[in-house]
Order: C-alpha cells, then structure tokens, then sequence
C-alpha cells in the first residue's frame, strides 16, 4: 500500500487530500474482499473516499473502503482519494497510517508492506490578513482567514503587483 499527500505541506483551513495505491504484490490473484482502513488524527477531518469498484465509509476519523475487485499479481487496484479539511488549529506535523488486507488471504509471503505511514508538513498562515493600497470593494477575506485578490473588474486590468503587510504569527503562502 503506498499513501501520498497530495499537495504538501498541508495549509492551516484548508481543503486537501491523500491518495491511496494498493499494489497486489503476488504470488497469487486476490479474491474476495480488500480492505483499506486509514485512522486521520486530531487536526485533519476526512471526507467522502472515493475510488472506482471501492466502496467507501467515512465516519469520524476512520475512512474504510473494500473492493471485490480482482487483481493479478503485480498489478494495482484504482486509487482511492480521500479529501479533508486541515483545522485552523493543526499541529505543525500530521502523521496517519493506512493499512490493507485481504480476507480471505492469497498467500501473501510478505506482509510488510500492509500500511504506509504518511508524514505531513502543516503550515499556519495569517488569520487576520489585510491589504494595503487595495480597493476593499475587490480585496476580500473569506470566513476562514484566506485573503482573495482579483483583478478590478471596473476597468479590466490585470493584476500584478501586491503590497501585503503586517503579516504576524503566519506564512504568507501563493496557491494560484
């Protein structure tokens, strides 16, 4: 099983993802059910997994998802995607395992690699930032604390340059 974080690091308040690959690594095809579980720690709230031929629970921390899906030795089942929402208040660092098994077992010689932990940088950002010589009509603030810039729709132009200041206890970050 081989898990990802999608965009690392991880922002403060915002949407995010993990994907999830399962690799049959043989001797034998699978049969029956497989069965992924992932535990999110405190911080992290998952959402809705999805993955073709897998079905997929989330409640609370625990995301589940099985699949009778058939896989010769060697080859992958379909990703799984699991999106969340990192907290306002994460830690600096996540880490959360996913695990794999198959019931009944194929003859798996090596069970070593059933669970990936993932590691994930968090990064806070400023939760009161302000613009300055911007018009406040085009510059907004969304609920959360990301700033929103657009171009000033009055007249069409492009914007290129920003000045932002007094950023305080956070990293001002550009996501594009």
């Amino acid at each position: 099983i081989d898990k990802e974080d999608v965009n690392a690091p991880f922002d403060q308040g915002v949407a995010e993802s993990y994907t999830i690959v399962v690799t049959n690594d043989g001797p034998a095809t699978t049969s029956g059910t497989t069965t992924v579980t992932d535990t999110f720690p405190a911080g992290i709230t998952p959402g809705a997994a999805t993955g073709t031929n897998w079905s997929c629970n989330t409640i609370a921390q625990l995301v589940t998802c099985t699949s009778t899906d058939v896989v010769t030795a060697g080859n992958v089942f379909p990703t799984i995607t699991v999106p969340l929402t990192v907290a306002q208040n994460a830690p600096a660092s996540v880490s959360n395992t996913a695990t794999v098994a198959t019931s009944p077992t194929t003859g798996e010689l090596d069970t070593s690699d059933n669970s990936d932990t993932e590691a994930t940088a968090v990064t806070g950002f400023a939760l009161t930032p302000s613009v300055t010589n911007g018009s406040t009509l085009e510059d907004t603030q969304t609920a959360n604390g990301q700033l929103v810039i657009t171009p000033n729709a009055l007249d069409g132009s492009e914007v290129t340059h920003y000045k932002i200041t007094n950023i305080a206890n956070g990293t001002l970050r550009v996501r594009s």
